[in-house]
């Protein structure tokens, strides 16, 4: 009934690296490709004016994301920002091996569970 760890080991990691091929299988499918955009598409529509008149251009489709962070929750970026980022990559890993361990133990406990339950 129960595979040996060995054996589940293999398995999960099969499955893992199936699912990791089809998900960059269809990312590469679906991403954009902005060497294939012309020059004409770069640069907004202004009605006919010409972009000098401009201080900063910045297309909206390019930016939403931004502009809405920027716009509605701006406070609570600069203190994510000043709080979480000191441009220390150590710190960047610190935080993705706590992120990884927490995944790892609740997969754990997941798998406990189902093998308790008689799964």
């Amino acid at each position: 009934m129960f595979l040996d760890p060995l054996t589940a080991t293999l398995i999960l990691s099969g499955v893992l690296a199936f699912t990791a091929l089809i998900t960059w299988f269809i990312y590469s499918v679906v991403k954009s490709n902005p060497t294939n955009v012309s020059e004409e598409f770069k640069e907004p529509y202004l009605a006919g004016e010409p972009t000098s008149t401009l201080s900063r251009i910045d297309a909206p489709s390019n930016t939403l994301f931004w502009g809405f962070i920027y716009g509605l929750s701006r406070k609570l970026y600069h203190y994510l920002r000043e709080r979480m980022h000191s441009g220390i990559l150590n710190e960047w890993g610190e935080y993705m091996s706590v992120y990884l361990g927490l995944l790892s133990l609740i997969g754990l406990l997941f798998t406990a569970l189902i093998l308790l339950r008689g799964g």
